[in-house]
């Protein structure tokens, strides 16, 4: 056979591969078909990625927001994680086809989903009946259960709601995504049956530490026994009958005791006493207390560290009582455990102290009755330096009053009794210096004569090592002084920086916006066209748009650095009230929004407070109710706040209303309920916290609840309180619109900008006064000294050569009593009091209004009147 070069060697190739085995044959993965095949792998095992097809697989729980999905297949439950990023609609019940790889999960192996695919949906399977001390071992992770237990507590959490079941003192937290708090709350204290699935709670070593049960929603809990109607309406037990036999007892009823508090440990725990018994409770959050109240509560048994006490599940103050004197106790009082809890005096001598973690413990010894000595710690919060535990040397004897608490317990025959105790101290006030040790004592004569006769020796070495050390110390010392001037230098640099930086942006804005809006008003008493008209009210609209939010950027910032003060007056409620309505009433007739008002009877005409700041609040309130509502009525009530001195103020609207889950937002800043609103309506989110914050400066609380009822629309309902007492009555000549009209006055005016001349020139000529213009402090000194004789001066602050106040100054200086009334952009804090001192008698912001200098001019009249 011939063979023809560059042809035979491929052949022989192929057929010598064609006949050579592979050296390695692939091994096809098993798939996991069953839900007891995947539970039934190890971690290590389930990391591999097994192949999983599961068809008929039932959902039970689907966790959208945490991505996590319970199913239950041939009685085995298993958890599901679905794909990314596919949308998936799974109700209950509902029969989906899973396909994916196993993964170890977090705790046990879990199906890492590519693919479900849902289908018809049928009723959930029975559950299996178990106890709660089973279910907290872990041993039913996944599965489908039933349990049995009290409602304790209801946690509200975001995106998931998790209810307490107890049962002795088991308890179980069950999570849904049933986000209805209210009627979740409402079972607190009833007996109840849940089904759901099992997910155990593990620590950074992935070992059990409790159990989560997960159920589809509220109505998945069965009452069996309802909760009272009113938990505080239960018979009032003492502390002591707690922890005596009682017939037919029983720790899954809720228990209702009344004590007086004795102290309150920091965001952990409060102690009461009902006078012949003492006993430790959680911290309520929202329920402020203090020693001397009074405080009924309501909660369940519970053990902690083998002391009884109640997990809490209602608190409220009942009022005021008398304060527990603490009773003196020895070593062997604390140790019988019959002070557990109570407020008590007792002596020891300190042996250290340390402070760490935001505490101070104290190490004190006492004398036993037998003669032996007890070693017992003192812990007392530390939130600040308290100099006088610092100083304590050890060996000084203190006696101390405090919460005494038992330490760890040991057996004796049927009962325990403490193995040690400590003090919880109140505050400094409850350590008492009663003798300070003697320095001359045995060992410090024998070290005095050890020291002195070592130091002879060593003597000259040590000074050279001093003196070094000294040298050493001092460098490091001085550069440190000097980093810290130069640090203190540059943040006082920048503290100026920034509120000059305010200061001028403030008056650099305002100053044009005077002419902008001095302008406009001129336009609109004008003569125009309709067209006219309609662009000058835009103009104006947006002018002062743009000014209230300067406004609320420089209040922010003043609050922010705590430089807002409240300047209480005498004032008319209900004209306050009337006027905000009458000066929003264009804005809400332009969207056929009706404006109401109303002020109760029991509301004091005259009261003290501040008016500009409560204005700015109720104008606040209801050009946010005005943009968020179409058509309908905003309303302004006031009535009584149920506090002597206080004034409870309503604005309410028909609008859009807040979602009850982002109501709290509303009040934080630069929030919205919706951040979608801000395209639509509108809006920085400044105005609600400024508010918030004034009302918290008039000693008031705001809060906002929806729907209000007013129509069929959702609506919104701001509520605040503020402190505001009665006023004595004014005479009615100071009565609103008691004033009468001013007459024709002669006024100079300094002021260089142009525009703003012919601003406020045009203004009091019209209203019947005449001018005199000057355009800086130097002019305006010359036209006075020119014997020309005027009623008042208006006076710009910020002018070239001569500014306002040293004008000012000057003028007083010459004897000029006639008025000067600052009008200024300058609008910072401080510049009111800058101006008075200067000795000007009036302060108006630019961009004014006539009413404003109107106003002033009335004032300053009075006061020459007067004189």
């Amino acid at each position: 056979m011939r063979i023809t070069p560059g042809r035979a060697a491929p052949c022989l190739l192929a057929a010598a591969l064609a006949v050579v085995p592979p050296a390695v044959s692939a091994v096809e993965p098993r798939v996991l078909t069953e839900a007891a095949q995947v539970h039934g792998l190890t971690q290590a095992e389930a990391a591999t990625g097994l192949p999983v097809r599961l068809r008929g697989v039932q959902a039970l729980v689907y966790l959208r927001e945490w991505r996590g999905l319970f199913v239950i297949h041939h009685g085995m439950g298993l958890f599901v994680r679905p794909p990314m990023g596919q949308t998936l609609d799974i109700r209950p019940g509902m029969m989906v086809d899973v396909t994916g790889v196993t993964g170890p999960g977090d705790f046990a192996p879990v199906v890492e989903a590519t693919r479900i695919v849902p289908g018809e949906t049928r009723p959930l399977p029975a559950a299996r009946r178990v106890n709660l001390e089973h279910i907290s071992t872990g041993a039913e992770d996944g599965q489908w259960v039933e349990v049995e237990g009290t409602v304790r507590e209801v946690k509200p959490r975001p995106g998931i709601l998790a209810v307490v079941v107890g049962r002795g003192w088991s308890r179980i937290e069950v999570l849904t995504t049933d986000l209805d708090a209210l009627a979740a709350k409402a079972l607190v204290g009833s007996r109840i049956r849940v089904r759901g699935s099992v997910g155990p709670v593990f620590n950074a070593k992935k070992r059990v530490v409790g159990v989560n049960m997960y159920v589809p929603a509220l109505t998945g809990f069965q009452v069996t026994r309802p909760a009272p109607a009113d938990l505080f309406s239960l018979p009032t037990r003492t502390i002591a009958k707690l922890r005596a036999y009682a017939p037919g007892m029983t720790f899954d009823e809720p228990l209702h005791v009344r004590g007086v508090v004795t102290a309150v440990w920091p965001d952990k725990a409060v102690f009461l006493s009902d006078g012949e018994s003492s006993m430790g409770v959680p911290v309520v959050a929202g329920t402020p207390v203090e020693p001397g109240d009074e405080l009924d509560v309501v909660g369940f048994p519970s053990l902690s560290g083998g002391l009884h006490s109640l997990e809490v599940a209602a608190m409220r103050k009942a009022g005021r009582g008398a304060t527990p004197m603490a009773r003196f106790v020895n070593p062997d009082h604390a140790l019988s455990g019959d002070y557990e809890a109570a407020l008590v005096r007792t002596r020891g001598r300190l042996v250290a102290s340390q402070r760490a973690s935001g505490y101070y413990t104290l190490l004190l010894d006492a004398a036993r009755a037998n003669g032996e000595r007890t070693v017992f710690p003192a812990l007392l919060p530390a939130p600040g330096p308290l100099d006088a535990v610092e100083e304590l040397a050890p060996g000084t004897t203190l006696e101390l009053t405090g919460i005494c608490m038992a330490e760890g317990f040991e057996p004796v025959r049927h009962y325990r009794v403490p193995k040690g105790y400590q003090i919880l101290l109140r505050g400094a006030a409850d350590l008492r210096v009663l003798a300070r040790p003697s320095w001359w004592t045995a060992g410090h004569v024998l070290w005095t004569v050890s020291a002195a006769t070592a130091f002879s020796a060593v003597a000259l070495v040590w000074v050279v090592l001093l003196r070094r050390q000294v040298r050493r110390q001092t460098r490091v010392i001085r550069e440190q002084l000097d980093e810290a001037a130069a640090l203190r230098r540059d943040a006082e640099m920048a503290n100026s920086a920034k509120g000059e930086f305010l200061a001028n942006m403030s008056h650099e804005i305002r100053t044009p916006m005077n002419g902008i809006v001095g302008l406009t008003n001129l336009l609109l008493n004008a003569q125009r066209l309709p067209a006219q008209q309609e662009y000058l009210d835009g103009i104006k609209f947006s002018a002062y748009s743009l000014l209230h939010l300067l406004n609320d950027i420089l209040d922010f910032s003043k609050i922010e650095a705590g430089k807002l003060d409240l300047t209480p007056v005498e004032f008319d409620i209900r004209a306050t009230v009337s006027g905000v309505v009458r000066a929003l009433e264009a804005g809400a007739a332009g969207k056929e929004i009706r404006l109401e008002s109303a002020v109760g009877e029991g509301v004091p005409v005259w009261v003290n407070g501040d008016d500009l700041r409560l204005r700015q609040v109720l104008q606040n309130l209801v050009n946010n109710a005005i943009k968020f509502t179409h058509a309908g009525v905003v309303r302004v009530a006031a009535e009584p706040g149920g506090e002597p001195g206080t004034i409870h103020f309503r604005v309410e609207d028909t609008g859009i209303g807040i979602p009850a889950e982002r109501q709290a937002a509303v009040f934080l800043a630069f929030q919205q309920a919706d951040g979608s609103t801000s395209r639509e309506y509108g809006g920085t989110g400044l105005g609600l916290t400024i508010s918030r914050r004034l009302v918290e400066m008039m000693g008031g609380r705001i809060w906002v609840e929806s729907p209000n009822g007013i129509s069929s629309s959702p609506g919104a309902t701001f509520h605040f309180i503020v402190r505001m007492p009665a006023a004595a009555a004014r005479p009615a000549s100071e009565q609103p619109g008691a004033e009468t009209a001013i007459p024709p006055l002669r006024i100079l005016l300094a002021e260089d900008n142009p525009i703003n001349q012919k601003v406020a020139t045009r203004l009091l000529e019209r209203a019947g006064h005449r001018v005199t213009l000057a355009e800086d402090g130097y002019q305006a000194l010359e036209i006075v000294a020119g014997a020309a004789q005027f009623d008042c001066i208006l006076m710009d602050v910020q002018m070239p050569r001569l500014d306002g106040l040293e004008t000012a100054r000057r003028l007083r200086a010459h004897g000029l009593a006639i008025p000067i009334i600052a009008l200024t952009a300058n609008a910072m804090k401080g510049d009111r009091e800058i101006c008075l001192a200067a000795g000007m008698t009036g302060y108006v912001v630019k961009p004014f209004e006539l009413s404003a200098v109107n106003d002033q001019l009335r004032a300053c009249l009075r006061l020459s009147r007067a004189a």
